[in-house]
């Protein structure tokens, strides 16, 4: 999961401070490992709504003829073959974070009193997304 109006940008700026070291590598954008399981139980808990998750069959997945939602489902066939590794590997979460601090580090620096604000060097969990979003 990945907040994109609080962090991407953030992971973005962290890798231009350093291109040399991310030219030519993949970052995965995402701030926080969670299960589906995991993401419906804090949206119930969060917000107090009754919610379920429940895993759909692919050969059960219908796209009526709809261009998008045959690509939908060819990407999560896709990621079903590769085992959920979409860059072929398993999904970095911590370089995500340490380029979002980096990026906190070099805006608080061009600030005048040079002091990070709070948790803008943390990654957005999908808790805080829910409770600012849909609260």
């Amino acid at each position: 999961m990945i907040a994109i109006a609080e962090d991407l940008g953030d992971i973005v700026h962290g890798m231009l401070l350093s291109p040399q070291t991310y030219h030519h590598k993949s970052v995965h954008g995402v701030s926080q490992l969670t299960s589906y399981e995991d993401i419906v139980k804090t949206f119930s808990d969060v917000t107090g709504k009754k919610a379920r998750y429940v895993e759909w069959p692919l050969d059960k997945f219908e796209t009526h003829g709809v261009h998008i939602m045959e690509e939908m489902k060819g990407l999560f066939e896709f990621l079903a073959f590769i085992g959920g590794r979409y860059f072929g590997t398993d999904v970095d979460a911590e370089t995500p974070k340490k380029l979002k601090a980096e990026a906190a580090e070099a805006k608080a620096k061009a600030q005048a009193d040079g002091v990070p604000r709070e948790k803008e060097s943390e990654m957005m969990t999908w808790e805080e997304w829910v409770r600012n979003h849909l609260m």
